[in-house]
């Protein structure tokens, strides 16, 4: 035996994986799930996860999952649809995952409060994704406005993303969005500046 593995540094935790970009696959379809890719997950109260694209389900857009939607995934695959946990074959067992934070690259869900900046600054046109469990606000009582100390611990863990980020984001916290307001029924953020 080699003995007792330590825990990588945080900040070698957010490295590119080395898994390729479809590592994770539909549970139903077995179709890869690129890094960007929207999906849902079922989550087992063994702590494990399945994951569903949206196509399985033949959905058009809607961010939400009704039992009407998991009755069509039954007829199109009844052998996986079966030997799924009893927990999964209601639709309060998915959530939505549409975003993932740029600096931990950790997805995330519907309903987990987080940041995006105010202006579309990324790259690729879009906002910024900051997961609030990435600075520290762990349970929804920690979570709070950012402030200057915040960025600190973001540029501390996770430098290389912060050097690739625009520096406005890095240096001042008024350029970020706090969501942690969530619809009851879909789990979507409700924001009252941006549709994100």
């Amino acid at each position: 035996p080699l003995g007792p593995v330590s825990p990588l540094p945080a900040a070698h935790h957010s490295a590119k994986p080395l898994a390729s970009s479809f590592a994770k696959k539909c549970y139903f379809t077995k179709a890869g799930i690129g890094k960007n890719t929207q999906h849902y997950e079922g989550l087992v109260t063994n702590g494990t996860s399945l994951l569903m694209l949206a196509t399985a389900m033949k959905l058009k857009g809607c961010p939400t999952i009704c039992d009407e939607d998991l009755r069509r995934v039954e007829k199109t695959f009844p052998n996986q649809f079966s030997r799924l946990p009893d927990e999964l074959m209601l639709s309060s067992g998915w959530r939505r995952i549409s975003k993932y934070c740029h600096f931990s690259n950790k997805p995330i869900p519907d309903g987990i409060p987080f940041f995006h900046s105010k202006e579309k600054l990324h790259p690729n046109g879009g906002y910024y994704f900051l997961l609030a469990s990435a600075i520290g606000m762990i349970s929804p009582s920690d979570v709070e406005p950012l402030s200057r100390d915040h960025l600190v611990v973001l540029e501390t863990d996770y430098p290389t993303q912060c050097d690739s980020a625009p520096l406005q984001l890095i240096q001042n916290p008024n350029h970020w969005t706090l969501v942690q307001k969530f619809c009851f029924f879909s789990g979507g953020p409700i924001n009252t500046d941006e549709d994100v």
